[in-house]
């Protein structure tokens, strides 16, 4: 039934709770467990809007900390021991007899933090207005505001807490009876069983020199993991939308890159349009922007809170514009430690190409190594595995026409190579025992 008189502005919601801040120090007061419930909950010192209240959790829980009894006359004496002003005795003993039930106290603690977070919140939003209307470029402003408002969005969550082993371990097996497994596969069954998917919070570098394949191999390794349903925003700052969508069209109609241009022959065209439609149903995300690395994260940031996110792919890591007004390396160094703390942040992988150094050129043995990334020294230190591509470019080989994907650093597991097929026409790699497939 609709009130009569309606409440047109309902009031704000109170940013500050002093009852809800004096329960849970009641509760901690005269419940033995009450504190470490209400650490539990994700209660900390800042989060209490009274600073009296406050000090008298921090002296409880230097109490817990100490394996001493906590009560009204304790507290006050390790406000007094500590040197914190706070409350009395009497305040305290106040307290403990207009606590409700002692044993919500995680109840309580949990409403403390919830409006301290709103509290954050208000301030960063205070802050972002501020940025606003600073110096700078929409884009430059943008990507500030975005940030702050992500990271108060994922910081200061109670999070688990400790856990024992076993719990861990119990939580793996159950993922493997059920055959669950975390992260991405990249749909090439040999690299696939060498290292095993791409785990969430791995960051990824693919090298090769330049015109080595590495955009192809990245740009399919994109639209692999998109086939499978998990959403994937591929950045490229080496190719423009067009290419991007000829590659794409190429791989999936089975028709050779130069035959998709006008006129198009009409054996084509049923498999192009029926391929369109294919690709209209992809989670598959292109930006084509370069406002470095910076700028990537925050087109990850605001995909992952619309659409969810699964696998982060980069185009290529030298190519990234920079703030750094320093050396070349120091700048491909910051924007490399963006995108890895990009895949830590948002829990998904990322994967970036990258570009190897000349030296390669000048050795009889052209198989890449670690030692041949550019700006070596950091990008080797950031990435959690390394994917270097190698082809034979001698046609006598019996190799030749395959590309070599050696695994030069693998953090998690086994090093070594795999051959998979080159289809130059579509420009797409492929296992090599069926080379004529997706």
């Amino acid at each position: 039934m609709t009130p009569s008189n309606p409440i047109p502005n309902p009031p704000p919601f109170p940013l500050h709770d002093l009852e809800a801040e004096a329960a849970v120090i009641g509760a901690c007061c005269s419940w033995p467990g009450a504190v470490d419930a209400a650490i539990d909950a994700g209660l900390r010192l800042d989060h209490f809007s009274s600073t009296a209240l406050g000090y008298a959790f921090q002296a409880a829980s230097s109490l817990v900390a100490s394996g001493k009894a906590v009560d009204a006359v304790t507290v006050a004496a390790e406000l007094a021991r500590l040197g914190l002003p706070g409350l009395s005795t009497a305040d305290l003993l106040s307290a403990v007899v207009d606590a409700p039930a002692v044993s919500r106290v995680g109840e309580y603690a949990g409403i403390v933090v919830d409006v301290a977070r709103r509290r954050h919140l208000l301030g960063t939003l205070m802050d972002a207005v501020e940025i606003a209307r600073g110096p700078g470029s929409f884009v430059d402003v943008a990507q500030d505001v975005d940030r702050l408002v992500t990271e108060a969005l994922a910081t200061d969550r109670p999070d688990e807490g400790l856990r024992h082993i076993g719990e861990a371990v119990d939580d793996l097996i159950g993922r493997l009876l059920e055959g669950i497994e975390r992260g991405v596969r990249t749909g090439w069954r040999d690299l696939d069983d060498l290292v095993g998917p791409l785990t969430p919070g791995s960051y990824t570098l693919v090298a090769n020199r330049p015109s080595g394949g590495k955009s192809a191999f990245v740009q399919g390794l994109a639209d692999r993991v998109a086939s499978t349903g998990v959403t994937v925003l591929f950045a490229s700052v080496e190719m423009s939308e067009d290419e991007l969508a000829k590659r794409e069209l190429a791989n999936r109609a089975h028709v050779p890159t130069p035959r998709l241009r006008p006129p198009v022959a009409r054996r084509d065209m049923e498999s192009i349009s029926l391929s369109s439609c294919e690709i209209a149903d992809l989670p598959l995300f292109i930006s084509t922007r370069n406002h470095g690395a910076a700028g990537v994260a925050s087109e990850a940031r605001r995909l992952i809170r619309k659409d969810g996110l699964g696998l982060v792919c980069v185009d290529y890591l030298q190519l990234l514009t920079s703030d750094q007004r320093e050396r070349r390396e120091l700048a491909v160094a910051e924007s490399s430690r963006t995108l890895k703390r990009l895949a830590v942040d948002l829990d998904v992988p990322v994967v970036a190409a990258c570009q190897l150094n000349r030296e390669i050129e000048h050795r009889e043995d052209r198989r890449p190594r670690l030692a041949d990334l550019r700006e070596s020294g950091s990008l080797e230190q950031d990435a959690d595995l390394v994917l270097m591509l190698h082809q034979d470019t001698d046609a006598e080989s019996s190799t030749f026409g395959t590309t070599e994907v050696i695994v030069a650093k693998n953090r998690n597991g086994p090093t070594g190579s795999v051959r998979l097929a080159w289809l130059p026409e579509r420009m797409v790699f492929a296992d090599l025992d069926r080379g004529h497939l997706r």
